[in-house]
């Protein structure tokens, strides 16, 4: 890269692709898809060099693909330092979401200690990480993408004006997010008896 990168106008990665090179595996293939996952710390570490190498050159770096069109996994991006993302029009909704609830600084830590220590998969830590900040959706939905043909159903707490803007819902959230349908069940006030008002 130290040789590429003073000859270039900026680098723009494909997820995709090079994460198709990187596991030699088709995602799309059902005998071998088990074994994409793009949170493990190998390709993370490729995405963390990448950062690096394109700062020390001040070349611009840009990624598109599915992994920036995933809430979960633009969190670990945004931890890595990526900071212009591609994607599809229909993710921008749900990680615009995940954006607006998160703080920078400590998902970035997060996501340098795995990629400095770690084994394994960061999802889980990420999806722990989104529920003990408040961003609740986002771990749930990213659960519910795991899943084969699903409905979400989720209670909604019933809050209106002041209290839910302030208080937020995570049902509302999860429609955002929610890669499948949503049904939600909201409280409702009892039916008061015939001639009471």
């Amino acid at each position: 890269l130290d040789g590429l990168l003073p000859k270039v106008d900026f680098v723009s990665i494909g997820s995709n692709d090079l994460m198709q090179f990187l596991f030699a595996a088709d995602r799309t293939n059902a005998l071998v898809g088990s074994r994409y996952d793009s949170l493990t710390v190998a390709p993370l570490r490729v995405f963390a060099e990448l950062v690096k190498a394109c700062a020390r050159h001040k070349t611009p770096l840009t990624l598109c693909g599915e992994m920036a069109g995933r809430p979960l996994e633009a969190m670990a991006l945004i931890g890595l330092g990526y900071r212009t993302l591609s994607m599809a029009p229909a993710s921008v909704g749900p990680v615009k979401t995940m954006i607006l609830g998160l703080h920078v600084g400590a998902v970035q830590q997060l996501v340098e200690r795995f990629v400095r220590d770690g084994k394994g998969s960061l999802r889980t830590e990420l999806m722990r990480f989104a529920e003990q900040n408040g961003i609740e959706a986002i771990a749930i939905s990213d659960h519910v993408a795991t899943l084969p043909d699903v409905i979400v159903m989720m209670a909604s707490h019933g809050r209106t004006g002041v209290s839910r803007v302030g208080l937020g819902s995570v049902a509302m959230g999860v429609v955002a997010t929610s890669p499948a349908p949503v049904l939600i069940a909201h409280r409702f006030a009892p039916i008061p008896p015939s001639g009471v008002t």
